[in-house]
């Protein structure tokens, strides 16, 4: 039996996008899998090649729970997902529609157990599972270009504030936040001079009515996420003391990982990485410089965050004697320093 338990409420664009993907790659499985998989919520991300393990747990543990495990500390997010292996590896056959299993009567498996429940699970070593924190930690590549003399710096999207708090710690300099997401800014709060919750464009035009000014501003995998990243600009601009600071990074729509995807005719929105489904703004470098241009910031250098692995797209490209610019296809991120 196969049971679908997301993060509560489950009615997000990426829940029920997730949940209907979980149901078809399982329903194509075709009894492949028995025993209940618990799909606690949709940021889940498993390790290459778990499909396997989790059809081997199935399979020796009839009629029982097969848990996910969480992963262990220093794991790399993988490339795939357990879903996308189930998918490539049980396609759907045309024309037909099998029903699920129904659900389990008992609730037993609602949860993915903690350390103490283990003992007593059922569970497949290969079958780990990361969740997603809402922060990956302090981006020392975005620290390291923060000018030392700066005074008084803006995160603008500072999530739970590691970032921010880095750059505090290195530069001695009152830094604030902005966080629209009220659990984050609660966690950033303690770490910061102070966190101004709600969306960023309301919170820089109250900053600009009271006449404060930054030497500095970050905006670290905000403007992606923006309605309108011009007018969020623009607005940080009113608040810019002169040849104020601009760190902005973006994920790079012209890299391999999103190319290769829709060569193969797929596009994934997932939880993070370059094809979040948060992610309303698509940028290249070009179009990355143009908006700075056009907000009035000067670029100092636009630098590439490379892929974390090559896997051999470009490779596949020059064979079939496709041009590409190697720097532009390796790049997941782009890092802009500018200023005002």
């Amino acid at each position: 039996m196969i049971r679908f338990d997301f993060s509560e409420p489950a009615g997000d664009y990426l829940g029920r996008l997730s949940r209907l993907r979980w149901r078809r790659a399982f329903q194509a499985a075709d009894g492949r899998l028995s025993g209940t998989l618990e799909v606690r919520e949709e940021k889940a991300i498993a390790v290459p090649g778990s499909a396997a393990a989790l059809f081997a747990a199935a399979e020796r543990c009839p009629g029982s729970t097969v848990y996910p495990l969480e992963s262990g500390a220093g794991w790399q997010p993988p490339a795939a997902s357990t879903l996308r292996e189930l998918e490539e590896a049980c396609p759907p056959i045309a024309g037909e529609a099998r029903p699920l299993p129904t659900e389990p009567v008992s609730w037993a498996a609602r949860f993915v157990p903690d350390a103490a429940d283990r003992r007593s699970a059922v569970a497949s070593a290969g079958f780990r599972v990361v969740r997603f924190s809402p922060s990956f930690g302090a981006r020392q590549e975005i620290v390291s270009r923060i000018p030392p003399a700066t005074r008084r710096l803006l995160d603008v999207g500072c999530g739970s504030g590691e970032t921010a708090a880095a750059a505090k710690r290195t530069t001695g300099a009152r830094v604030e936040g902005i966080e629209r997401d009220r659990r984050l800014a609660e966690a950033a709060r303690p770490r910061l001079d102070a966190v101004h919750d709600g969306d960023a464009l309301d919170v820089l035009c109250a900053i600009a009515a009271r006449g404060e000014e930054f030497d500095a501003f970050l905006f670290a995998d905000v403007l992606e996420h923006c309605r309108d990243p011009h007018a969020v600009l623009d607005a940080a601009r009113g608040v810019a003391s002169p040849g104020a600071t601009v760190i902005v990074s973006v994920p790079n729509a012209a890299g391999a990982p999103i190319l290769a995807d829709l060569v193969a005719g797929r596009f994934d929105p997932v939880p993070a990485g370059p094809e979040d489904a948060g992610h309303l703004r698509w940028f290249t470098r070009r179009t990355l410089r143009e908006l700075l241009d056009e907000t009035g910031f000067s670029v100092v250098a636009i630098d590439p965050l490379p892929l974390p692995r090559d896997d051999g797209f470009g490779r596949r490209l020059a064979a079939a004697g496709v041009a590409f610019d190697p720097e532009e296809l390796g790049a997941i991120q782009w890092v802009a320093t500018a200023r005002s």
